[in-house]
Parts: C-alpha cells; structure tokens; sequence
C-alpha cells in the first residue's frame, strides 16, 4: 500500500539519520 511504503520510507530516513548523528 502507498501508506505502508510511506510509514517505511519514513522509518529508513529516522534510522539513516540516527546512523549519521552516531558516526559524528
């Protein structure tokens, strides 16, 4: 569904960017 794609997208960006602010 396009809402569960959204929810995903949005969950991979949170972890992306958790990942980034570890790594500074």
């Amino acid at each position: 569904e396009d809402t569960l794609q959204k929810a995903s997208w949005s969950l991979l960006k949170d972890l992306k960017r958790i990942t980034d602010s570890d790594v500074k």
